[in-house]
C-alpha cells in the first residue's frame, strides 16, 4: 500500500535525509562565502573596538566641557557624559557591523552559522527582513555616533 504513493507524499527518497542535505548546503555555504564571513569578522572587532574608543572619547570630552558650569549638578554632568558615550561607541559599532552584513548574500545569511546568528539575534526569519532590519540598525547607529560627535563639538 506505501508502494502506491507518489515519491513527495509521505516519503522521503532513498540516501536524502534533512540532516545531511543541511550539513552538505552548510559547508557549500561556508566554502562559497569563507571571505565574506572573515570579513565580518574583522568587522565586528573592528567595529567594537572603534565605538570602544568613540565612546571613550565622547564620553570624557562630555564631562570635561561640562566641568566649566559650576551651577551644573555632578548626577547630572556624569549621566549625560556617559549617556553621550556609550550612544555613541554603540551607534558607531552598529554602523560598522550591520551596514555591511545589509548587503551580506542570502544563502550567507540562512545557511551560515554567523548569519543564523545574526539571524537569531535580530529576531526576523528571512533574509529580506534582515536586510531590511540590519539597514535600519545601521542607519540609527550612523546617527547617533554623528549625534554624539556633535555632542562632543557643541559643549
Amino acid at each position: 500500500m506505501n508502494q502506491a504513493l507518489p515519491p513527495k507524499v509521505g516519503r522521503s527518497r532513498a540516501g536524502r535525509s534533512g540532516s545531511k542535505n543541511s550539513k552538505s548546503r552548510a559547508a557549500q555555504v561556508a566554502k562559497k562565502h569563507g571571505g565574506f564571513t572573515q570579513t565580518m569578522q574583522v568587522l565586528i572587532g573592528v567595529g567594537l573596538g572603534l565605538g570602544l574608543l568613540l565612546g571613550l572619547f565622547a564620553g570624557f570630552t562630555v564631562h570635561g566641557n561640562f566641568l566649566r558650569f559650576d551651577d551644573m549638578n555632578d548626577n547630572f554632568r556624569l549621566f549625560a557624559a556617559a549617556s553621550c558615550g556609550l550612544l555613541g561607541g554603540a551607534g558607531l559599532a552598529a554602523a560598522i557591523v550591520f551596514l555591511p552584513a545589509a548587503f551580506a548574500p542570502g544563502d550567507w545569511v540562512l545557511h551560515s552559522p554567523l548569519g543564523r546568528q545574526f539571524l537569531q539575534l535580530s529576531g526576523v526569519k528571512g533574509a529580506g527582513s534582515f536586510r531590511a532590519v540590519a539597514m535600519v540598525i545601521g542607519i540609527l547607529g550612523l546617527v547617533a555616533a554623528v549625534f554624539a560627535i556633535v555632542m562632543t563639538q557643541a559643549t
